[in-house]
């Protein structure tokens, strides 16, 4: 608001307040202009709060708390993360129309973009790394993370915000699944991560960053300076992405630039941190992708319309088996098999295994399957179906005696019968007929 209005909206007040007519043509109060702009100068020159509200409007009563800080101990004890946009525009080349990030191969056609800068800070040490990427989505995420792991280690914790980028499940399994924990800030809450914040601007406003080729001014007002020096009124009507003539730099020359100046001017900081070996960057490589847990058939683990397998992994599971498998983040035709959280191996998408394999290998695997897995089945149950004909054949046998038995008896008895005369059935009728039989 222009200071003659806010003067003019003092009148108003205070006209009302004392029950007085205003003239809004020429307003007048209890003091001049001149009096009260002074008064209102000195109110903001000593009142921070409001200062604040100045520039940051109702945000301002939000951050008006004390601050306790924490003091840090050791290097990777917490490291803050955030993305934000570039000031400066940046090559990407352009693939039949689209935006191409997997390359770093410069083409006769490509876009200037304001890439996303996402950036991870060590609280102990100031330590960062950075990368370059079209959005800070879950991959890009995934990716940065892998980047710190083989600068500055693993960290116990990862402090950002609460956006759907960083809570995703995707990013958050990963995390996870390194044993890093997360803490998530409170919304809107850039105050709670403040040394990212201040790492963002002091490379963005350092005067290196700002001599470099395609830098466009960190507000609308340096923008707008810069493209008028450049160009012409016809061309700032060619709706251009940016009219800036420079030689501008491919989006990885841009990344390469950072790290650079971040690894010359922090060398220190580096220098207290221990990258993760070999053998950890492997071991995370295979988690940083999407996980899901599938069934195994016989064709092998199927995965987005197509089956996955490998010679190695009948070695290892069976027809069957429920397992995890992990996406390889730069190979969309291979897997990563995980069981009971255990890697077992890499399996690929079977229209890729025709050029790999021979009918040999083929057969011998299946050969290897049999034997590992089928050979001690196949011979547990027939041992069982022998079993199980022995204790049929001795239940048959066992009611076939007592037939026999029953039949020899009834043989014996009428020899008996034969030798001593005696006859039970005309002793019976004897006896109930009070011994009239004859």
């Amino acid at each position: 608001m222009h200071n003659t209005s806010i003067y003019s909206f003092y009148c108003h007040l205070y006209a009302t307040r004392h029950g007085l007519s205003i003239n809004y043509k020429n307003p007048t109060s209890d003091i001049s202009e001149s009096a009260f702009n002074r008064a209102v100068k000195h109110l903001i020159n000593t009142r921070q709060l409001v200062r604040d509200y100045l520039r940051l409007g109702q945000d301002a009563f939000v951050y008006a708390e004390p601050s306790f800080g924490r003091s840090w101990e050791y290097p990777n004890q917490q490291w803050e993360v955030d993305a934000t946009p570039l000031d400066i525009m940046a090559k990407v080349p352009v693939k039949e129309g689209i935006r191409n990030y997997s390359k770093k191969e410069a083409t006769e056609e490509y876009h200037l973009v304001r890439a996303q800068l996402i950036r991870v800070i060590d609280n102990f040490t100031g330590a960062s790394v950075c990368g370059l990427f079209e959005s800070s989505n879950s991959y890009a995420n995934v990716r940065l993370l892998f980047k710190a792991l083989s600068i500055l280690g693993k960290t116990e914790i990862i402090k950002g915000d609460n956006g759907a980028d960083y809570v995703s499940d995707h990013l958050q399994s990963v995390i996870a699944d390194l044993g890093i924990d997360y803490i998530a800030t409170g919304k809107a809450r850039g105050d709670e991560k403040g040394k990212i914040e201040r790492s963002f601007r002091s490379l963005q406003h350092s005067p290196e960053f700002e001599a470099l080729p395609g830098f466009i001014g960190h507000n609308v007002s340096q923008r707008q300076k810069i493209e008028a020096q450049a160009s012409t009124k016809l061309e700032k009507l060619s709706g251009v992405a940016t009219n800036v003539k420079a030689d501008f730099m491919w989006w990885w020359e841009l990344e390469n630039w950072i790290d650079n100046f971040l690894a010359h001017k922090h060398a220190d900081k580096y220098e207290q941190h221990t990258p993760a070996s070999a053998d950890e960057l492997t071991n995370a490589y295979r988690l940083l992708g999407k996980r899901s847990q599938k069934k195994v058939s016989s064709e092998g683990i199927r995965h987005r319309n197509t089956h996955y397998l490998s010679l190695e992994m009948w070695q290892h599971i069976q027809i069957g088996d429920t397992v995890q498998v992990i996406e390889n983040i730069d190979n969309s035709s291979q897997l990563f098999l995980y069981q009971n959280d255990q890697f077992i191996c890499e399996i690929n998408d079977k229209r890729t295994l025709p050029e790999e394999l021979t009918v040999e290998e083929i057969k011998a695997s299946k050969k290897a399957y049999k034997q590992r897995v089928v050979k001690d089945v196949k011979s547990t149950t027939k041992k069982a179906q022998k079993a199980f004909n022995d204790y049929q054949n001795a239940m048959r046998d066992e009611f076939l005696d007592l037939e026999a038995k029953a039949t020899e008896a009834k043989k014996h008895d009428k020899k008996q019968q034969e030798k001593t005369g005696f006859d039970p059935q005309r002793e019976y009728m004897k006896l109930i007929s009070g011994g009239r039989a004859s």
